[in-house]
């Protein structure tokens, strides 16, 4: 998809209203994508003999996510390939404020993989 559109753009085949609409049009293919797979792999969880992750998970959704282990997962991976292509990588000093639980750590309702991939594309 990539190798496309920057091949349409060198052509000079796209004015700005057709970038939009490829725009637009991308970004719906991509979110109903996620969406398909996330359905499908919650199902399969749920109700195939695909292994949740965690025994406190229900299907691929985990009730009390711990954000911090995840980002900073992400952070470690990120990291790696930073110190292997580049040689060297920046450091993370990571503050967690959580407003509802003072001093504790901060959980959330949430899918871990699709928060690592998140976190692991920002950090790169």
């Amino acid at each position: 998809m990539a190798e496309g559109l920057i091949e349409l753009r060198e052509s000079d085949g796209v004015d700005i209203a057709s970038e939009k609409g490829i725009q637009y049009f991308l970004d719906r293919f991509y979110i109903n994508r996620i969406s398909i797979r996330m359905l499908q792999n919650q199902h399969l969880v749920v109700f195939g003999n695909v292994l949740p992750e965690s025994p406190r998970h229900v299907g691929c959704i985990d009730p009390a996510c711990d954000v911090e282990s995840v980002v900073y997962d992400a952070f470690e991976n990120a990291r790696f390939l930073c110190d292997r292509y580049y040689l060297t990588s920046p450091s993370m000093k990571l503050e967690m404020h959580n407003a509802a639980d003072k001093g504790k750590p901060i959980s959330i309702v949430a899918v871990p993989s699709h928060l690592y991939h998140m976190m692991f594309e920002l950090f790169k």
